[in-house]
């Protein structure tokens, strides 16, 4: 699980460039690591176990969709959702950054539906890590 997540958070990290919008890297290596690791599990259960799984079932109720166009507008709207939560506090919406933490969450949203919850949750905080210690 732990090499599987470096080459998916290696490739997420390419796949979004040197995008990285939000600077809150701090100068303490313990706090930035924990930091990663917090937001890695934090945001994967409420937007990929919880969200995914509501959308999913909301979804199949109402419009008796196959369980591909199901999980397909699942993904969509969890990553809309995840990508609108980043702009909650001091940040201002833009275009661009709300462009790239979509595509943050549909790549993140498929990792889930295809590995699971582990996979994406560990993928996530290592990309973080990549970005607080590559890009600042």
């Amino acid at each position: 699980m732990f090499l599987e997540s470096i080459v998916y958070a290696i490739i997420l990290f390419f796949l979004m460039g040197n995008l990285y919008l939000m600077d809150v890297s701090t100068n303490d290596l313990y706090c930035n690591i924990i930091l990663s690791l917090g937001a890695g599990i934090y945001e994967e259960l409420i937007f990929r176990v919880l969200l995914i799984y509501i959308f999913y079932q909301s979804i199949k109720f109402l419009f008796r969709l196959s369980k591909f166009s199901t999980n397909f507008y699942a993904v969509i709207f969890s990553a809309i959702l995840f990508s609108s939560f980043h702009f909650i506090g001091a940040e201002s919406f833009n275009q661009e950054a709300f462009a790239v933490r979509f595509i943050a969450g549909i790549f993140l949203a498929f990792l889930y539906v295809q590995r699971g919850f582990g996979i994406t949750a560990i993928t996530h905080s290592f990309y973080d890590i990549f970005v607080i210690f590559l890009l600042t």
